[in-house]
């Protein structure tokens, strides 16, 4: 975790995603803002010091894993967009459920809450806020368990890699997690692949 030390880019980033809207008050916490970077590989509240912070993904890609009864990690999301994170753990659920691990470099804006966790859940606008990501985080899950459902495993497939591929039009994530996390067999994952090739839709 590496703290940027850099005013006039913190004050960017502040106008650039109206993160002043979130707060009754913005100037209550500015002391506690900072922007922080986080390598590839590194798994967000995985050390004592990542959990004085809420986060607000600005850039770089996660990937979300439920951690099942007997220990197995499944892969659940996606996220290179803008979200917020650490609202079960400013809510008191001091043991993640969940696994986020960054995939590449990611940049966050981090709010200190360990001086201020009591003002934050006072504050009627962020409460606001807070409900509006955990709102959104609820609506994500539910599609996706719709689309499981009524999706063919060709269509989720096919769906999946138009969504994840980069700008270039690849698309490169993992198999085993992709086959986990459309509820697709890893075997039948290559099988629709190996089809949507020869059909010419692909190229691998």
């Amino acid at each position: 975790m590496e703290i940027l030390h850099n005013p006039f880019y913190l004050e960017t980033i502040i106008k650039k995603y109206n993160i002043a809207s979130c707060f009754e008050d913005i100037s209550r916490y500015r002391d506690g803002l900072k922007l922080v970077r986080f390598p590839k590989g590194t798994y967000l509240y995985s050390r004592p010091e990542h959990c004085r912070y809420v986060y607000f993904l600005l850039t770089g890609k996660l990937q979300i894993h439920a951690t099942m009864e007997n220990g197995r990690q499944m892969l659940v999301r996606y996220c290179d967009e803008f979200i917020f994170f650490g609202d079960m753990e400013l809510l008191g659920y001091q043991t993640a459920s969940n696994m986020t691990e960054t995939t590449t470099e990611c940049l966050f804006l981090a709010v200190d809450i360990s001086q201020r966790k009591e003002e934050l859940l006072e504050d009627k606008k962020f409460l606001r806020f807070l409900c509006s990501s955990l709102a959104e985080k609820i609506n994500y899950f539910a599609g996706i368990q719709f689309r499981n459902r009524a999706n063919t495993p060709r269509e989720k497939v096919a769906v999946h890699i138009l969504q994840s591929a980069d700008e270039q039009g690849y698309f490169k994530e993992n198999l085993r997690k992709t086959s986990e996390f459309l509820a697709v067999s890893y075997r039948h994952l290559h099988r629709i692949l190996k089809e949507l090739v020869e059909k010419g839709a692909l190229v691998r």
